[in-house]
């Protein structure tokens, strides 16, 4: 089974023809004539190859041809045709209200050629990442060839890219994570994604691999989380949804927005609610998120967001193998036995201002964005061993000049030179416990994380069909550890600071012409150690310890074939990442960090999406991988030569999703991962599994203000047992079995209704 996603993707990459250009995409915006106020639900009919509906702010995308006709009708206007001809890329449609007499004329934009960024880019757009409940990201990140996420709990997940990240504990490390311009990643590299809601967002944007650059030059790649902002002439909507699901999960959804060419606001709260399936596994979450942008009349852009949320989730824990395969609703004992949870609450604050032109000629226009982020976070979290409590503060800036050239010929397209400074005061005890009252102090301790990014882009225009794109990143990270608990008769303070680590980065790209293009590149990242990593099992500081570096190659080749109805991207990359951080579980609530050697990635990402119409598409998305320890000794073992631990040979994610004219949607999608090493002897394996998911919505309107929407969907449909996260080289202590597996959800079914107000 394992070797026919592989062979067939090599054999659609050798086999592949190009043919002639034949149609493209075309993008506009369908308005009302006389206000200028997008129109929802228009609808765009191509008489040769169907039609689609306009979406809230009158945005619409359809596959045509040269000599297409398109036909725009809605109810109260006027109907108007158009004739698509050679180049036709963005229009702006004005649709004029019956009773009016007046002549418009379409507005059609012919976008110059641009060639494909050259770097490991995927991105979502939100009808990719919600394809489930809502909840969770997974399964969106999960089609991006190269991105893989693991789901133990809601409020436990892990994501890796290109297999970096697979040995973290039990979260998400040595992978950057942005909202819009905000770094969520504290400053040991860690990140949590679920205090995010997907809900509000409008794309998502993943770069894989170190990418040195303007967002820093992490070995895993960066993950930006764009809110929805757009400016222009949308009335005030008001949008309430409710849904249920299996295990008593309920989800309820409130927003508002409303915008215009020169200011919009959005205000959103999400409550979510569960008992979960497992033994200990409630979990409630609520997340209020606002933003406001304002548009100034000399062309500067000010944009303000925060994102406040509370979790209390209850934690099963990870279970051993017997329980996995017999008992998997179960929870570890000792977690079930004190009722362990965590209950956290937080804010994340952004403010940026992008200025009017500082330079302009008629080839460039520079401008200067200045930026400022805060954040707080609070935790307390009874575990078996101990009672964890937590309090981070964020302060930060990121800003740079960026410049964006007028002409496509000329020789510099774009740049940005910028910096980023963040400083986290970290505060953490542990106390024994009875009965959930503190009793005595174990440790008490205080961490500030500094780091210091410079950073680079330059976008070279070298000819008609070449491009260059060069960056770096320098970096400087301090950490000042204060040991307060001095009873032990040890003070573990102590100053830890890296020398600057500089990241270099160099891709091209080239245009075989057809919307084909080649692309190619070499970069530099890094990755600093995390807490359990800088510290040694006694507190102190360790003195040791270094960040992970690693460089990165990949060539590759994305664009359209066989009737410009196939979009395919096709990547091979190599990756060598020395001083590989290892985290050894030495007690229950103690780590051991240290360099363990050198790691070799080989791999190959497809992804493939067929377009037969604009009612239909089918996607392949695979990876293939090939990670080594080319040198890894840990004491008395030597694992060089050895699979790297918590990486599957074979990822794939396939699917269906249609758009039928009446209102009805839905996708259908297969998910199948390989087996995985568990430990890095490889004695144990999990076992390969795969997932069936699939989500039915049908929406129509009810005349000129009010839009409902009725959606179910059921996850795991063919009932698989599977692990939906593991847990790497787990230690066993005692006579008990070493705990691997958090289990993945059964079979689970939802369904929801969203009612949305327009306001004239």
């Amino acid at each position: 089974m394992k070797m026919i996603p592989m062979r067939l993707s090599i054999c659609f990459l050798l086999f592949f023809r190009v043919a002639v250009a034949q149609g493209d995409y075309l993008t506009g915006i369908i308005k009302d004539a006389v206000d200028k106020t997008p129109l929802e639900g228009v609808h765009v009919l191509n008489q040769s190859d169907g039609g689609t509906f306009t979406q809230t702010s009158g945005w619409f995308k359809l596959y045509v041809s040269v000599g297409d006709t398109l036909h725009f009708s809605y109810l109260g206007y006027q109907n108007q045709t158009l004739i698509i001809r050679e180049g036709d890329s963005h229009i702006e449609v004005l649709l004029i209200p019956q009773e009016v007499q007046m002549e418009v004329e379409v507005v059609v934009k012919t976008s110059p050629i641009r060639l494909a960024e050259p770097i490991g880019l995927g991105i979502l757009e939100q009808e990719s990442f919600l394809v489930d409940e809502g909840i969770s990201l997974r399964a969106g990140l999960n089609r991006i060839p190269g991105v893989f996420m693991q789901s133990g709990t809601h409020n436990t997940n892990r994501i890796s890219i290109r297999g970096v990240g697979s040995r973290s504990s039990f979260g998400t490390s040595k992978i950057r994570l942005y909202l819009d311009d905000i770094p969520l990643t504290s400053g040991d590299g860690s990140s949590a994604i679920e205090d995010i809601d997907p809900i509000l967002l409008e794309t998502i944007k993943v770069i894989k691999g170190p990418s040195a650059g303007s967002f820093g030059a992490g070995l895993g790649g960066v993950i930006q989380l764009n809110p929805y902002s757009r400016l222009s002439n949308q009335p005030l909507k008001a949008e309430v949804s409710y849904q249920w699901g299996d295990y008593q999960t309920q989800r309820a959804v409130y927003r508002i927005r409303q915008s215009s060419e020169k200011a919009a606001f959005q205000l959103l709260s999400t409550q979510t609610k569960s008992d979960g399936w497992r033994q200990n596994s409630s979990y409630n979450r609520d997340i209020l998120f606002g933003s406001l942008q304002l548009k100034g009349e000399n062309g500067s852009d000010t944009r303000f967001l925060f994102n406040r949320y509370v979790n209390l989730a209850y934690i099963p824990s990870s279970i051993n193998f017997d329980d996995f395969t017999q008992n998997p609703w179960k929870a570890a004992g000792n977690w079930l036995a004190m009722e362990g949870y965590e209950d956290y609450e937080g804010i994340h604050l952004g403010l940026t201002h992008t200025t009017a032109p500082i330079f302009e000629n008629d080839q460039l226009v520079v401008t200067l964005k200045l930026g400022g982020f805060a954040g707080n976070h609070q935790n307390f979290e009874p575990r078996p061993f101990n009672t964890l409590r937590e309090q981070s503060t964020v302060l930060g800036s990121r800003s740079y000049l960026q410049g964006i050239g007028k002409d496509e010929d000329h020789w510099l397209r774009a740049f940005q030179i910028g910096w980023e400074a963040y400083r986290q005061k970290y505060l953490w005890t542990t106390h024994q416990a009875s009965d959930q009252v503190l009793t005595s102090l174990l440790s008490d301790n205080q961490e500030y994380r500094t780091y210091y990014n410079f950073f680079g882009t330059w976008d070279w225009n070298l000819g008609p069909r070449w491009f260059l794109l060069t960056g770096f990143n320098y970096n400087r990270t301090v950490f000042d550890y204060t040991d307060f608990f001095l009873q032990d008769g040890v003070d573990g303070s102590g100053i830890k600071k890296y020398g600057g680590v500089f990241s270099p980065r160099i891709s091209f790209g080239y245009s075989l012409g057809q919307g084909i293009t080649l692309y190619g590149g070499i970069s530099h990242g890094f990755s600093p150690p995390s807490l359990e990593e800088t510290l040694l099992p006694n507190g102190a500081i360790n003195p040791d310890i270094q960040p992970e570096k690693g460089w990165s190659i990949e060539i590759g080749s994305r664009g359209k074939m066989i009737g410009q109805k196939w979009d395919y991207d096709i990547t091979f990359y190599r990756m060598s990442i020395y001083d590989l951080l290892v985290s050894k579980r030495v007690e229950e609530d103690q780590y051991l960090g240290l360099n363990a050697g050198l790691t070799q990635h080989l791999g190959v990402e497809t992804l493939v999406q067929f377009n037969p119409n604009n009612h239909w598409q089918l996607y392949w998305s695979h990876h293939f991988t090939k990670y080594t320890f080319e040198d890894f000794v840990d004491g008395e073992n030597d694992y060089s030569g050895n699979p790297l631990t918590g990486v599957a040979p074979h990822t794939l994610q396939t699917g269906v999703r249609m758009q039928l004219p009446f209102g009805l949607k839905g996708i259908l999608f297969y998910e199948y991962v390989d087996k995985m090493p568990m430990r890095d002897d490889n004695s144990v394996n999990s076992a390969a599994y795969s997932v069936v998911n699939g989500r039915l919505t049908y929406d129509w309107r009810l005349g000129e203000i009010l839009q409902l929407e009725l959606y179910a969907g059921m996850n795991n449909i063919l009932d698989a047992a599977y692990a939906g996260m593991i847990l790497v080289n787990a230690a066993s202590f005692g006579s008990s079995q070493p705990r691997y597996y958090y289990p993945g959800l059964p079979r689970n079914s939802y369904g929801g209704i969203k009612v949305t107000v327009e306001f004239p």
